[in-house]
């Protein structure tokens, strides 16, 4: 009898340390997944907050071109060292070997031989590539001279250079194309934005310990529509903003912006790529603007401060600069 119930005493300590393993197993479970949750939503704030501050984030930076930092630098693969290529020296007992002493002298002559031949192949590698470094530093120096001069192309190469030297959110499209007219001393940027898709769908993330899952809240299309509308806008003042900020010789006075973005004609399922802004203005219309404290949207629907075109096919003007991006944002939302 007593031995009956010390093996139910031993079964009921067993079962108790199996729940009780069970449960500490599950609570660092659910520790992971809130921690999860916590870098998820972390990461997601971060990229909102990039698009957020797209305009401010340029704000009083210097945006000239660094020409010395275009420039590759120089630096020499390691020489190779006769000693490298020294075969292994005869031991006290192989010296007394026949023939030894033969075989030394051959493998120091062919180890000699291939160190000639690498130490050639190594100074016309450092010969070629002084010569590529060279001619790409002279490059550098002759574009530098030539936008100072005012030439048109190479004001043209400065100014794409400048953008694309810009540090936006990943994802973001490289594609701008940059037109210099000496004449009027107007440049004409043809900017590709980003897509709907730069506007994360999710809002949140939770973790659910009764399901045991990660759920997430997705952002409202009305909340959607608003950010990428402000994307939208604070890229076209930031784009103007520093490129007029990079023109330290004064060329350019006025600047003509056409914003783009490739999409899918929800119609016909054709890829398209729409104009959403086109806008004019000048270097005077820009200084009169405090940047850091005005509302995107609203500062570039100021028409005494910039000059708009209707892209074609839009017939009105909206709330937001022209009907072709709310057309665009609204077909992205459905």
């Amino acid at each position: 009898m007593q031995a009956i119930r010390e093996a139910e005493r031993i079964r009921r300590q067993q079962e108790r340390a199996r729940i009780a393993g069970h449960k500490e197993q599950l609570a660092h479970f659910h520790e992971e997944q809130e921690a999860e949750v916590d870098a998820r939503n972390r990461d997601l704030g971060e990229s909102v907050n990039r698009i957020e501050s797209i305009l401010t984030e340029a704000l009083g930076r210097n945006h000239r071109l660094d020409f010395e930092e275009l420039k590759s630098p120089w630096k020499a693969a390691p020489a190779p060292r006769p000693q490298d290529y020294l075969p292994k020296p005869l031991g006290f007992f192989a010296r007394f070997l026949p023939g030894a002493k033969e075989r030394h002298h051959v493998a120091l002559r062919e180890s000699r031989a291939r160190f000639d031949a690498d130490a050639m192949k190594h100074a016309e590698s450092v010969r070629t590539a002084k010569d590529i470094i060279s001619r790409q530093h002279h490059e550098i120096d002759e574009l530098k001279a030539d936008y100072e001069a005012g030439k048109p192309d190479a004001i043209r190469q400065y100014f794409e250079l400048v953008l694309s030297s810009e540090h936006y959110p990943d994802g973001w499209p490289e594609s701008v194309r940059v037109a210099f007219v000496p004449e009027s001393k107007q440049l004409v940027v043809e900017y590709d934005f980003p897509g709907f898709e730069i506007v994360p769908e999710i809002a949140a993330y939770k973790y659910i310990k009764v399901k045991r899952e990660i759920a997430t809240t997705h952002r409202s299309d009305v909340e959607r529509r608003h950010l990428y509308s402000s994307v939208i806008a604070q890229t076209t003042l930031r784009v103007v903003y520093v490129l007029f900020s990079a023109d330290y010789s004064g060329h350019v006075e006025s600047i003509v912006f056409n914003g783009h973005v490739d999409a899918i004609d929800q119609a016909t399922g054709r890829s398209v790529h729409p104009c959403l802004v086109t806008l004019r203005t000048t270097r005077e219309m820009l200084a009169q603007l405090d940047l850091s404290r005005v509302d995107p949207e609203t500062c570039l629907n100021r028409d005494f401060l910039f000059d708009f075109s209707i892209p074609a096919r839009s017939v009105a003007r909206t709330a937001f600069l022209c009907k072709a991006l709310a057309d665009f944002v609204s077909q992205c939302s459905q």
